[in-house]
């Protein structure tokens, strides 16, 4: 692999938007997140533990390869959407702000037009 195919820290601005868009908490630091270094688009997002960012932080000049879930895809110019393995990671430090909550009734409509 060439160098520039390791994995990097997403820019916390980035980062910051993102959790404002979503709702994620502070239990989860910006600096859990993370893309190849090749990606300058960041179309996909990792997260790993708090040890591996940590690792990361410390020494620069380590070269990931392999890391964490893929928890966010790049969808349109600054939009990301949820991954499926992305939700089961993040569930629990989303505030719900995102949420939409449906009657039975609504529910059913829905299931039943598509």
């Amino acid at each position: 692999l060439s160098s520039s195919e390791h994995f990097v820290l997403v820019p916390t601005e980035i980062m910051d938007h993102i959790r404002r868009f979503y709702g994620i908490d502070e239990s989860i630091c910006n600096e859990q997140f993370c893309c190849r270094a090749s990606d300058h688009r960041m179309q996909s997002i990792h997260m790993v533990s708090a040890e591996v960012s940590a690792m990361m932080r410390a020494n620069p000049k380590l070269r990931v390869l392999a890391v964490g879930t893929r928890v966010l895809q790049l969808h349109s110019e600054r939009n990301y959407r949820w991954t499926q393995e992305g939700i089961d990671v993040l569930w629990q430090a989303l505030d719900g702000s995102r949420f939409v909550s449906l009657t039975e009734a609504c529910l059913r409509l829905v299931l039943e037009a598509t």
